[in-house]
């Protein structure tokens, strides 16, 4: 983790601690880290912030890494020849 990243976690800890009260800081970064594992939209996140979309773009760049993982059904892997279904 960088230290830009640490900063802008810190950034969004107090920004929650700001808008929701003392105590709330944590809570709101893991809604924020949660949000962005739900793939929830920018738009949505930055309402709850009072923020821009492309601030949120930028947390969510500094804070993590997106990835994207798609796996077949069993059944469907089981119709390919067993040499492909290894490989998937």
């Amino acid at each position: 983790m960088s230290n830009k990243s640490i900063e802008i976690a810190k950034r969004i800890i107090q920004r929650g601690e700001d808008t929701f009260g003392a105590g709330c800081g944590v809570r709101e970064l893991q809604w924020v880290l949660d949000a962005f594992a739900r793939r929830e939209s920018g738009e949505v996140i930055a309402q709850r912030f009072g923020v821009t979309r492309q601030l949120v773009s930028q947390w969510r760049q500094a804070l993590g890494d997106e990835t994207y993982n798609y796996a077949p059904h069993k059944g469907v892997k089981a119709l390919l020849p067993k040499i492909y279904r290894q490989a998937v």
